[in-house]
């Protein structure tokens, strides 16, 4: 046999792959977004650096200072001077649709010839409301169209004599301004109200003016402007307001006292406002209760609720658990009379329950494990009426130097 000489393979180079280094993801870390200056809520307490930028004013008329501890903004300015609020900016309130406004702020008279002038909604081409401040004496009043207050050409719409305002102290003003209808709280309880028959003002600026420019000056601090809910209200509609709900159309209705309209509860019935849950709020209301008693319900949901039971004259507070049981009460005595309006102004800021009379703190406790929010509902006891008028509750926005509460009236 032939054999026949094959030659040998040959080798293959195969290169050896390379291991290549994958990179570890990085993780995403969000940018804050900043808030545009003046979004409301807006709060200027004003501590901080700078705590009145863009803010427009003359600097040898305005500072802040600290004394006795509390920082504060005081100013000099004649009626021929003002400063105003975020100037340099255009905050939400001188936007289109800004009707409707809570502004609450605190004032001093520092001397005994100081007076304070609160300025809002100035616009030069429709006017200006300002609410005056001296000691003894507060005015609501209402400027003519023009590019500066015209203190001479104002109108009073409201005057508030006798006023328990003296200098040297600090005073908590709110202002509730509701289309033509402007309302006017001192430490918290009110002492004015007005109807503008003019046509309503537009949204404007925020003023501050003092009467002098060379002499007593006035300090300014904690202002705070918001929206109130949008289930506050003056039941002074054609109809039942469509940001309420009621259990009984016949139960439940406006009427009136020739005066004010209001809500009539009259026998089993319930009402409530329209709201999300709210957890830290400010109530403003006026009750009459013309019968038996009836009962109101706040923060309630399935982790409890704060009853204020009326009843010949005692409100009882009680608060429940989720499972209905009682966790705690307390009777406040002689605390209202019948037939006749009056306020009830109440805050809750976390689990802090503080309740005012006549602007004075009456009652303030924590109740610990206070349903953390919740709807508010009033009912009426079997065979009774009661009347419910101009209340609002609200998210009051100090950021509690903490959560804001929300505004909201009935």
């Amino acid at each position: 046999p032939t054999f026949t000489l094959s030659p040998p393979p040959t080798d293959t180079n195969t290169p050896t792959p390379e291991v290549s280094a994958t990179p570890t993801p990085q993780p995403i870390i969000p940018t804050a977004t900043p808030i545009p200056p003046g979004t409301l809520p807006f709060v200027a307490d004003m501590e901080g650096d700078n705590p009145i930028k863009d803010w427009e004013y003359l600097p040898e008329q305005w500072q802040v200072r600290t004394d006795g501890g509390n920082t504060a903004l005081y100013g000099t300015t004649g009626f021929d001077s003002s400063l105003t609020v975020l100037g340099r900016q255009v905050p939400e309130w001188v936007q289109p649709g800004q009707d409707d406004l809570l502004i609450s702020f605190r004032v001093n008279l520092l001397e005994g010839n100081s007076l304070g002038r609160f300025i809002f909604k100035f616009q030069p081409n429709s006017g200006y409301y300002v609410l005056e401040v001296l000691s003894g004496r507060a005015i609501l009043k209402r400027g003519p169209a023009g590019v500066a207050p015209s203190r001479p050409n104002e109108l009073p719409l409201a005057t508030f004599n006798n006023a328990p305002i003296q200098n040297n102290r600090w005073y908590e003003f709110s202002i509730w301004a509701e289309g033509s209808r402007v309302f006017v709280y001192l430490n918290k309880q009110l002492v004015m109200s007005a109807t503008d028959r003019e046509l309503p003002l537009l949204p404007g600026s925020i003023l501050l003016q003092t009467a002098s420019s060379q002499a007593n000056p006035v300090g300014w601090d904690d202002l705070i402007v918001q929206r109130p809910e949008l289930a506050s209200e003056h039941f002074e509609g054609s109809s039942f307001p469509n940001t309420w709900e009621r259990s009984s159309q016949q139960n439940v209705s406006l009427q009136s006292d020739g005066t004010n309209q209001f809500i009539q509860l009259d026998n089993a019935a319930e009402v409530r406002p329209v709201t999300p849950p709210m957890s830290n709020f400010i109530l403003y209301a006026r009750l009459n209760n013309t019968s038996l008693g009836f009962e109101m319900f706040v923060r309630e949901s399935n982790q409890g609720s704060l009853e204020f039971d009326w009843d010949a004259g005692n409100v009882v507070i009680t608060q429940y658990s989720g499972t209905g049981e009682v966790v705690w009460n307390e009777t406040l005595g002689n605390f209202y009379g019948r037939a006749r309006f009056e306020e009830f102004v109440i805050t809750i800021v976390g689990e802090r329950l503080t309740i005012f009379d006549s602007g004075e703190i009456l009652f303030e406790e924590d109740l610990p494990g206070l349903s953390p929010s919740g709807f508010s509902v009033l009912k009426p006891k079997k065979a009774m009426a009661c009347g419910l008028m101009t209340s609002w509750w609200h998210k009051p926005s100090l950021a509690a130097r903490q959560t804001p509460p929300g505004p909201l009236k009935f």
